[in-house]
């Protein structure tokens, strides 16, 4: 009868502490998910952003020579050198 009793004490203390706890598991773990996911997010950004910075640099290079620095002046600026005539071809 002892044995019985103790064996359904303890049964129930299992249970109990599964009801208690796996819930709270459970939650953990999907955040635990969630959070996974922002950081895979944040990296995925992060990553971009070195490209950015990288095609910035190059651009940054490209501007320290005197002919890309004339190039831009002329196409995006339309300048052109003091005596130079320019001539538009129309379509």
């Amino acid at each position: 009868m002892n044995k019985i009793f103790l064996s359904i004490v303890l049964i129930g203390l299992l249970g109990i502490n599964i009801f208690i706890f796996v819930p709270q598991i459970n939650r953990s773990y999907v955040k635990i998910k969630r959070i996974e996911k922002r950081i895979n997010e944040i990296d995925s950004k992060v990553l971009a952003f070195q490209e950015e910075i990288k095609d910035y640099s190059e651009k940054i290079e490209k501007l320290k020579l005197p002919y890309y620095r004339e190039k831009i002046g002329r196409e995006k600026l339309q300048m052109v050198k003091e005596g130079e005539q320019v001539y538009k071809l129309a379509n």
